[in-house]
């Protein structure tokens, strides 16, 4: 009696582990169908909205066509020449061999910086260097101008020459003449020469010695010897 018992409890409980299942499985069958009946109606709207914006697109083309200012133009000019002619584009062809110019454009003359005769004879090496400079700008005779330094100076070892930037022995009342650097004397002195010697013709030693130092009768015999030994 107990053992039917059980086997009835047991069919009962399978029973409704079985009507749970089908009662799930129908469910979410309902869910599919569902789902596919939304998304059919989804793309129906679709369709529909996409004919009704070409048609919409379409009617909205034509009359825009049909109002084109450009059709009464180009009827008028077809009748009257017969034929429109498109204007003919020629391309530019470029090939390999043709070089490609370049436009530089030219620094302006305002640029270039000019240096002062000053800035010049600074600019030369030794002595001579800056003495030939100086020459070249003011228009003197370099050979005779150094052989008058060297002979003024023993060399360029003299007293105004090494202490004072004297390297012509010029003098304000038997004094040497003081400058502030070897340059600045450079450039009075061979401008005194070119302005007031070799511009006025006295351009050999013997007319330069009667007045550069008219006391000394051997002066232009000793400024031979010192341009004889070249520059």
């Amino acid at each position: 009696m107990k053992l039917v018992k059980k086997i009835i409890v047991c069919i009962i409980v399978i029973g409704l582990m079985l009507s749970f299942v089908l009662g799930v499985l129908s469910m979410n069958l309902k869910k599919v169908y569902a789902l596919e009946k939304e998304e059919k109606i989804a793309l129906e709207d679709d369709t529909i909205k996409d004919s009704d914006s070409f048609s919409i697109s379409k009617v909205y083309d034509t009359k825009i066509e049909r109002e084109c200012p450009t059709d009464n133009i180009v009827e008028v000019s077809s009748r009257d020449d017969g034929q429109i002619e498109e204007p003919i584009q020629k391309e530019t062809e470029i090939t390999e061999d043709e070089p490609i110019e370049i436009w530089i454009p030219e620094l302006p003359e305002d640029n270039v910086v000019e240096l002062t005769p000053l800035e010049q004879i600074a600019a030369g090496g030794s002595m001579e260097e800056k003495i030939k400079i100086a020459c070249n700008i003011y228009g003197a005779d370099y050979n005779i101008t150094l052989a008058i330094g060297r002979y003024e100076t023993g060399w360029w070892s003299s007293y105004a020459c090494t202490v004072k930037n004297n390297p012509g022995g010029m003098s304000r009342n038997e004094v040497p003449i003081y400058y502030d650097t070897i340059d600045e004397g450079i450039d009075a002195w061979v401008q005194n020469l070119a302005n007031n010697y070799f511009a006025m013709g006295l351009d050999t030693p013997e007319k330069i010695a009667e007045k550069y130092c008219p006391n000394n009768s051997e002066y232009a015999s000793y400024l031979r010897k010192m341009m004889s030994y070249g520059g």
